[in-house]
């Protein structure tokens, strides 16, 4: 027979192991929902930031922003602190207005100063959108990573 002493060491044992796997599972959760939207959104929008080609900058931001535009976000990014710039509405504008200058660049002589002046904004435009600036926190890339673990996390409070 188990004594008392060793009874509540075992009990104890057991709820540190439970607590030890519901804190673990609060931390992992968020890691994976920013994972999945990097794998199934982020990286095209990265691949569009890193394309020299036009053709292929437009191809993947278009993709990028198809799979946003799907995911419907509403409200702000954050729960706290709600601004015009974490807007979801408003950042689906911004993103609709890069993809419109993307769009427009195509139509351009390639040898042009307007073409070569438009690409480059263009390509400092996507940067900051990413948040590649330097100094830069979050772009608005993470604002919309934010909504979508914000979205499908049952972890909502500690997306960052």
């Amino acid at each position: 027979m188990i004594n008392k002493k060793s009874q509540t060491v075992v009990i104890l044992g057991l709820l540190a192991v439970i607590g030890f796997f519901f804190l673990a599972l609060f931390m992992i959760n968020p890691l994976w929902k920013g994972y999945k939207f990097n794998r199934d959104i982020g990286s095209y929008c990265e691949l569009a930031y890193e394309a020299s080609d036009i053709d292929k900058k437009i191809e993947y931001f278009d993709i990028c922003l198809d799979k946003l535009h799907n995911e419907d976000f509403k409200g702000h990014s954050v729960w706290w602190f709600k601004k015009p710039n974490n807007k979801l509405s408003e950042l689906y504008e911004v993103a609709n207005s890069l993809q419109t200058r993307l769009h427009n660049l195509k139509g351009m002589e390639k040898s042009s100063f307007e073409y070569q002046t438009g690409l480059a904004q263009v390509e400092e435009e996507i940067a900051y959108f990413l948040g590649k600036e330097e100094g830069q926190i979050s772009g608005t890339l993470g604002n919309f990573k934010r909504a979508y673990c914000f979205k499908y996390s049952f972890t909502k409070y500690i997306c960052a």
